[in-house]
């Protein structure tokens, strides 16, 4: 059954949930649209600046956020509106900016400003929907930052490794084996799945091959990319300034539809209790990737909790391993962190810092 865009799907709220304050609205959006102007999305930036201007003005943009209870910056609410509208071009109904998401052209401020808040009031349910959601980019090119890690868990213990990723959203990161990255001084993978990232260190060792025994995953809002509905709401996260982000994402599909991974709509910390982690043979890797900024301060305690009592069940045939692939604390949307926590034994460690998208890796040294 398709899922439709018009179906509210909102984040859990925060332990006291409170509007957010416009000022904290305009903050983050001003911080996401220079973000965007960085990293060559100048669009994207501008559809994020008139929204923070129809939400001064007091227009549709400021009725649709009155209630937001998130926080504005950690729930990348101005994605959610970025992406809303690029779903309407996707689908030919974004009026006056249907032309500018064809040409990638850049309208003239007040122009956008004026289409955006048409736009909102013109379609309404839509922008409801996706603003009730967080932005799901099944960026597949993260796989270049988690690579590192899942190698040195392989290594370590010279055993196949059971995938476990909380937010898998379509679960494409559950097949880094598709893979081969070019990381500019050296190269990993012989996958179909093409990949590019500038290694920012000496050349790395990694495992000659990941051999990955089970991949498994859940979203409460799992994708089924062979539903074209949902493949249009996956399409609008991805920027249009990127269309080579689009290829790959559409590449990585293809090549891993028949990888055999189990996505389970669930709440994950519900799923992952309900896990048998660690099993014997493998290395038990529970990963998230952008996820961890969604939990509260209770949701964030119970995952440590359940990391924990895996790890307390870990032998050296059933070893635990904890990968995050989480920003800053600061939310700076620049600067990413991989960090790995093993067990028998509870080491962590960071093993990279990393663009958002993949784009480097700096490795960390031990």
């Amino acid at each position: 059954m398709s899922a439709s865009p018009l179906t509210s799907r909102r984040l859990r709220a925060p332990d006291n949930p409170v509007p957010a304050s416009r000022e904290e609205i305009l903050a983050a959006f001003k911080r996401q649209a220079d973000y965007c102007r960085l990293r060559e999305a100048p669009l994207t930036a501008s559809i994020i600046d008139a929204a923070g201007t129809d939400l001064q003005a007091g227009g549709p943009i400021a009725g649709l956020l009155q209630d937001f209870d998130e926080d504005p910056a950690r729930g990348a609410l101005a994605l959610r509106i970025a992406g809303a509208v690029h779903y309407l071009a996707i689908k030919g109904r974004a009026g006056p900016l249907q032309k500018a998401y064809r040409t990638l052209s850049l309208p003239e401020t007040n122009a956008v400003a004026a289409s955006l808040a048409a736009l909102a009031e013109e379609h309404g349910a839509v922008f409801q929907s996706l603003v009730s959601r967080p932005p799901q980019t099944n960026e597949i090119n993260r796989l270049a930052a988690l690579i590192p890690a899942f190698s040195e868990v392989s290594s370590a213990w010279g055993l196949p490794v059971d995938l476990y990723e909380l937010g898998t959203s379509g679960g494409l990161l559950l097949s880094p084996d598709r893979c081969s990255v070019d990381y500019g001084a050296f190269s990993w993978g012989d996958g179909p799945v093409s990949l590019k990232s500038d290694w920012r260190g000496d050349a790395h060792e990694f495992a000659d091959r990941l051999e990955i025994r089970g991949r498994s995953g859940c979203d409460r809002n799992a994708i089924d990319f062979t539903d074209p509905e949902q493949m249009d709401i996956a399409h609008s996260y991805i920027w249009p300034e990127h269309p080579e982000r689009r290829r790959t994402f559409d590449a990585a599909i293809a090549a891993t539809r028949d990888a055999g991974a189990r996505i389970d709509r669930a709440d994950a910390l519900q799923w992952l209790a309900a896990r048998d982690i660690p099993q014997p043979g493998a290395v038990s890797v529970v990963f998230t990737s952008v996820f961890a900024v969604y939990l509260n301060d209770d949701e964030t305690a119970r995952l440590n909790r359940l990391m924990d009592d895996f790890g307390a069940r870990a032998t050296t045939d059933a070893p635990v391993a904890f990968i995050q692939f989480e920003p800053e604390p600061e939310l700076d949307f620049v600067t990413f962190n991989v960090d790995l926590t093993i067990w028998p034994g509870r080491m962590r460690r960071r093993i990279a810092t990393a663009h958002a998208h993949g784009a480097w890796v700096e490795p960390v040294p031990d």
